[in-house]
């Protein structure tokens, strides 16, 4: 008897050291997978918003090309655009490349749809003239908490194109 009552007693003894254990494994997981998680989606959402402010300015400028086509390439009323986009994000947006930015390139229309490239002179034989504008917008995204596989700051760079009236 006085056996089964050790072993009994050794197993009570073992019950109770687990729950310590369990205690002890929950904080090995929370601070090892939970809190870089936690950690890791604060800076992932703070390039997501970004990303959607720039893509925000984006639309804006578009706004201002279509309803202003001759001033579609003016950088500074562009610069202006973006500078009233800047007070709300998170990271100043600018063109990303002052020397052809913005771009405006200049297609004929066939009469089967396709577009080609006007002739030396910059005239279309076919009379009918297709005006894209492209524009590349960049922001730099400082984290607020440094994530290993994310540098810092965060540069972002989007890019478009708009067809004029």
């Amino acid at each position: 008897m006085s056996c089964l009552r050790r072993l009994v007693e050794a197993f009570r003894w073992c019950r109770r050291r687990r729950r310590g254990s369990v205690a002890v494994e929950l904080a090995l997981i929370v601070s090892f997978l939970l809190v870089p998680l936690v950690i890791g989606s604060v800076d992932i959402m703070y390039v997501l918003i970004e990303r959607y402010q720039i893509n925000q300015a984006l639309n804006e400028i578009y706004l201002f090309a279509w309803t202003d086509p001759a001033d579609a390439s003016n950088s500074t009323d562009i610069s202006n655009i973006l500078a009233q986009s800047s007070t709300m994000s998170l990271a100043p947006i600018a063109l990303a490349d002052q020397t052809n930015n913005p771009g405006v390139l200049s297609y004929c229309l066939q009469s089967d749809g396709s577009l080609t490239s006007p002739d030396s002179t910059g005239v279309c034989s076919t009379g009918q003239t297709v005006t894209y504008v492209s524009y590349a917008l960049t922001a730099a995204v400082h984290l607020p908490v440094g994530v290993p596989f994310l540098p810092q700051p965060f540069k972002m760079n989007i890019s478009g194109s708009a067809q004029l009236k």
